[in-house]
């Protein structure tokens, strides 16, 4: 399916372009409907990769997991706070934004509030605000993108 810059997470690959703009951000266990959605609002320059099962994302995905800039794990997955454990085991400073439904949101905060095996980069979203879910993706991965560059500088001087 090509709508824009979806792509699905079975066949997905290095992003590819001329000045290295895009962003990767991935879905983990989102409905496809509502992931259509978010892509309408976002840019072009956000490569979106779809990873069906949380087990999948964690064997096939987390190992070679530095060129991610954010991650939206959907409301069916199991275990979020788990999963979010893994992914900052990994690496801290990338943004994982949970989806959960309203009534579950200040419980879910709460038990991250409480975790000390997890970043400040995690962010719990209600389902409900389509539109507000695209910013807070973007927003995250330009800031990891940013730091990355600054890193990289730093790192030349």
């Amino acid at each position: 399916m090509s709508i824009g810059a979806l792509k699905s997470g079975s066949n997905a690959s290095k992003i590819t372009t001329a000045a290295g703009d895009c962003s990767r951000l991935v879905f983990v266990k989102v409905d496809r409907d509502f992931g259509y959605r978010i892509s309408k609002i976002l840019s072009t320059l956000h490569r979106i990769e779809f990873i069906s099962s949380s087990a999948k994302f964690l064997n096939d995905s987390l190992p070679n997991f530095k060129t991610v800039d954010a991650v939206l794990l959907g409301s069916g997955v199991a275990d979020p706070v788990g999963i979010a454990q893994r992914i900052h085991s990994v690496d801290k400073r990338v943004p994982i934004v949970i989806l959960s439904g309203a009534e579950q949101c200040a419980m879910l905060r709460q038990e991250l509030m409480f975790n000390p095996f997890i970043g400040h980069e995690i962010i719990v979203w209600p389902t409900t605000d389509i539109d507000g879910i695209a910013d807070v993706l973007a927003d995250a991965a330009e800031r990891r993108r940013q730091r990355q560059r600054y890193q990289e500088a730093a790192m030349a001087n």
